[in-house]
């Protein structure tokens, strides 16, 4: 049924949550703020912009310059952290031997590649689409149009996975269907037209 999968990458097909809490934590002490990592997380799930402009908000700081210390903090401490979930690769070979393509749309930028090619993944996708490429964030769907369009792809046969709510709704305003993958701080969402809680059922979907 889908010939195309577009993942996204934080919380999604890599386990990074843990150490954009510890970067976010860092960032969020030199200002004398100590919320709690659920906490944290909860609003990281919506977006690190959200997190850092409400925690600034509340606490009186400029979130820009707070942003810039937690790349710091993210590149010096918070990647060490960051790993692949189980079955990921089992289930990027499957796509593949299916004659099928994956694609990454994030709005992470560089260190996307960082860790992409230290686990040696970069093999099984077709393209990688970053915060680099100056694409309006979700939930706009331009980042999956941007693939669309690109490669010719049908909207009928592209499938985008997510684990947040903003991945959803991009995707459905590109006009395709969406996975929500259960992952640490996901709820349900009448949004996805599938939801699982292991990348291996991605086999059935497809």
């Amino acid at each position: 049924m889908f010939k195309n999968i577009v993942w996204d990458f934080d919380g999604t097909i890599f386990d990074t949550y843990e150490g954009i809490v510890d970067s976010l934590e860092f960032t969020l002490k030199e200002e004398n703020i100590y919320p709690n990592r659920e906490e944290m997380l909860g609003n990281l799930k919506l977006s690190l912009k959200h997190t850092l402009e409400f925690y600034g908000k509340e606490y009186d700081f400029d979130a820009e310059k707070a942003a810039e210390r937690f790349y710091i903090y993210e590149e010096t401490i918070g990647l060490k952290k960051m790993f692949p979930f189980p079955n990921l690769e089992e289930i990027l070979n499957y796509v593949n031997s299916k004659d099928k393509d994956n694609y990454i749309y994030t709005h992470r930028g560089g260190s996307t590649n960082l860790l992409i090619d230290k686990y040696n993944l970069n093999k099984y996708f077709k393209d990688i689409v970053t915060k680099n490429h100056k694409l309006k964030r979700k939930p706009d769907g331009e980042g999956f149009s941007y693939i669309i369009d690109k490669y010719n792809l049908k909207k009928e046969e592209t499938l985008a996975v997510g684990d947040r709510e903003l991945d959803l709704l991009a995707a459905k305003d590109a006009g395709i269907k969406s996975c929500l993958f259960i992952s640490r701080g996901s709820s349900f969402s009448k949004t996805a037209n599938y939801t699982i809680d292991n990348l291996l059922e991605i086999k059935k979907i497809i």
